[in-house]
């Protein structure tokens, strides 16, 4: 509670943490994840000091095995209020760096067949 009350009192300003609380609810309203995320980049922030999500950083890695990982050094579960600077920075160079067209997938019983085939 200590930690929480320090966030609220000393690190934040009403402003910031309005505006942080109004993208969350902007990203919540109009963000709607897909099922298959394999051709899409994908960026994971993970917490240096996350009590939270420390059991399931595995778990999170494991399901987006081709994932940006970035990890915020020094931070807990509420980075993007104390390390803010480092969190927005990661999203911002993340989003510029330039993409490349991932390959197309095989199927796995061999490679696809001509149209013209008559098998």
């Amino acid at each position: 509670m200590e930690l929480l009350r320090n966030i609220l009192e000393r690190q934040l300003s009403k402003a910031h943490l309005t505006a942080v609380i109004a993208a969350i609810v902007d990203f919540t309203a109009h963000y709607r994840p897909t099922a298959n995320w394999s051709d899409r980049r994908v960026l994971v922030l993970q917490s240096e000091r996350d009590r939270a999500f420390a059991a399931q950083a595995d778990d999170i890695r494991a399901a987006y095995p081709s994932a940006t990982i970035r990890v915020l050094r020094g931070a807990g579960h509420g980075a993007l209020f104390t390390h803010t600077d480092q969190y927005v920075g990661e999203i911002q160079t993340f989003l510029a760096a330039p993409t490349t067209p991932r390959p197309l997938a095989v199927p796995q019983e061999g490679p696809p067949k001509s149209p013209l085939s008559l098998d």
